[in-house]
C-alpha cells in the first residue's frame, strides 16, 4: 500500500486549537495539491435538556464564519475547502465522516471550545487518535506551523519500526532534521539495532534529502520523550502504536496518552492500520 494524502478532513469549533488545524490543513492541502474539508459539529449530546432543537452550529452566524474562513483561505493559499455541517456526537462524526468518505487525513486541535486543561488532550482529540485508521495531526493552540523543520521520532528497536516513515515523509521537506530516538528498556544491547534500522530506509532518507540522527533514551518513556522535545525544540512529534506494546488494537496506551498531554507541539499519530506492514 503507497499512501499519499488527497484528501483531507479538519475538524473546525472555533477555537484557537482549531483554527490553527484549519491553517495547517490548507498549507498541507496546498503543498499536497489535496482537497481540504472543513467539518463543523453541533455536538447535540444535551440537547435532551434543551427547549429548543435548533442547533447553534446551524445558525447563520456560524455559516458566516465558515464563510469567512474559507474566503481567508481562498486569499492566502490559493485553494478552496468544501463546507460541511453536522449534529451528533463531534468524534463520532469525524470518524464516521473520515471513514465514509475514505479520507487520507483528520488534523484537529488538541483541546476544543470546551476548554483546555493542564496535562490533557481533549476529549475529542483522545478519541479521534484512539479509533481513526487514517493517520491524525494535532495541533496544539498555541503553535501556527508553516513546515516541520525538526522531527522527533522515537521508535522501539524491532524489525520495521521505521516503516511509518513512508507516512511521515508526506509531512516533512528537504533539509529536515530527523531525530530518531531509540526506546530501550532492558538492556544497552538493543542499541546496536538503531543504525541497522535507520540503514533500512537510507535510500528514503537520500533521495528525500532528509538528514537523519540517532539518540538513545532509557527509562520513564513519556518523560525523557517530554525532555527531548524540550531540549532539541522540535516542532513536530511522530508517535506510533509501537510505542505501547499493550494497546493491541488500540492506538492510546498509557505512554501515548501522557506523551500527547505533555507534547505542546503538534503530533502526528500513526495507527498499525495506516502503514502497509508494520508491527
Amino acid at each position: 500500500m503507497n499512501y499519499d494524502i488527497k484528501k483531507i478532513l479538519v475538524g473546525v469549533d472555533f477555537s484557537e486549537a482549531s483554527l490553527n488545524a484549519l491553517d495547517t490543513a490548507a498549507k498541507i492541502a496546498k503543498r499536497k495539491n489535496a482537497s481540504l474539508h472543513a467539518l463543523n459539529i453541533y455536538d447535540d449530546t444535551f440537547d435532551f435538556y434543551s427547549a429548543t432543537n435548533a442547533p447553534p452550529s446551524f445558525s447563520g452566524n456560524s455559516k458566516n464564519i465558515m464563510t469567512a474562513l474559507v474566503n481567508s483561505i481562498k486569499r492566502n493559499h490559493g485553494i478552496e475547502p468544501e463546507i460541511d455541517f453536522e449534529k451528533g456526537v463531534v468524534s463520532k462524526s469525524i470518524l464516521e465522516t473520515a471513514f465514509t468518505q475514505q479520507f487520507d487525513l483528520i488534523i484537529v486541535g488538541t483541546h476544543g471550545a470546551s476548554g483546555y486543561r493542564d496535562d490533557y488532550i481533549g476529549s475529542t482529540a483522545y478519541t479521534v487518535v484512539k479509533y481513526s485508521d487514517c493517520p491524525v495531526l494535532l495541533i496544539p493552540p498555541t503553535k501556527k506551523i508553516s513546515v516541520f523543520k525538526k522531527v522527533l521520532f522515537p521508535i522501539r528497536p524491532v524489525k520495521n519500526a521505521l516503516a511509518a516513515y513512508d507516512i511521515l515523509c508526506h509531512f516533512i521537506s528537504a533539509g529536515t532534521r530527523l531525530e530518531i530516538a531509540g526506546l530501550a528498556h532492558q538492556s544497552q544491547e538493543e542499541t546496536k539495532l538503531l543504525d541497522s534500522l535507520v540503514n533500512e530506509i537510507h535510500e528514503k532518507l537520500a533521495l528525500d534529502k532528509i538528514s537523519p540522527h540517532t539518540s538513545w533514551m532509557f527509562g520513564n518513556v513519556a518523560r525523557n520523550i517530554s525532555n527531548a522535545i524540550n531540549q532539541s525544540r522540535s516542532d513536530l512529534l511522530v508517535i506510533t502504536s509501537a510505542l505501547d506494546i499493550i494497546a493491541k488494537s488500540f492506538f492510546i496506551g498509557p505512554h501515548t496518552q501522557n506523551i500527547i498531554n505533555t507534547a505542546r507541539i503538534p503530533v502526528l499519530c500513526i495507527k498499525k492500520n495506516g502503514c502497509a506492514s508494520f508491527i
